[in-house]
């Protein structure tokens, strides 16, 4: 038996709000996922702002009070020298930029205690910062803040490369911070103190939100892929 023309027939006579009737659920659905898409376009841009493109080359710095002051850029496996840039004999850590722009060298120097170079071989000198009694730095994982640890913290804007502020994070005498890490938003800073103390400082409004003296102290800490600390 011959079902087409029957079948035709009732497609052609369904009035016009019938037939809208049948046609919205598909009008929705195409719709929702319409709305959808475009939600993911937003979520991967962001993302993608947000992901920080770490670099794989590698900085090697002069032994520390050898009388070097020839700083080394090499490229991972095979190792191959892409360039050099002039440091001085007190340098004792190195930073990439997460943009693989730049990076950041630091010192026992009190004149250039850190020194932004940038560019390519020979790796340019584009800035310079005075601070005494540097003993750890870091950048944040959107690469906004530097932070840097001397007798307080010290909180950089890496787009200028000037600093934002300065914050006490101990509350007792003969205390200072002595490591930092971050939480994976890059929204707070964790400083870990010599007197055993854990501070989180919001680096949107640059102040402690929170304190925790660990019972017997601490000498070093991260925070993991879920991140905890």
């Amino acid at each position: 038996m011959d079902f087409g023309p029957p079948q035709f027939y009732l497609c052609t006579t369904l009035s016009q709000s019938a037939k809208l009737a049948l046609l919205r659920p598909s009008i929705s659905f195409v719709l929702k996922r319409i709305s959808m898409y475009r939600s993911f376009q937003k979520l991967l841009a962001s993302m993608l702002f947000l992901m920080p493109a770490f670099a794989s080359n590698i900085i090697v710095l002069p032994q520390e009070n050898s009388g070097n002051t020839v700083g080394y850029v090499y490229s991972p496996e095979p190792f191959s020298q892409l360039g050099t840039f002039a440091t001085n004999q007190f340098a004792f850590q190195a930073i990439w930029h997460p943009s693989i722009n730049k990076f950041y060298v630091f010192s026992k120097d009190i004149t250039k205690s850190i020194v932004v170079y940038s560019g390519s071989s020979p790796y340019a000198e584009t800035a310079s910062i005075s601070l005494q009694n540097i003993s750890n730095a870091r950048i944040s994982p959107d690469g906004r803040r530097l932070v840097v640890l001397s007798q307080a913290v010290r909180i950089y804007d890496t787009q200028t490369d000037q600093e934002v502020t300065g914050i006490n994070t101990c509350a007792t005498l003969n205390c200072r911070p002595s490591e930092v890490a971050f939480s994976l938003d890059s929204n707070r800073a964790f400083i870990l103190n010599t007197d055993g103390s854990l501070v989180a400082v919001s680096l949107g409004t640059n102040q402690v939100v929170s304190r925790l003296d660990i019972a017997n102290g601490a000498s070093s800490m991260t925070v993991g892929h879920t991140g905890l600390i």
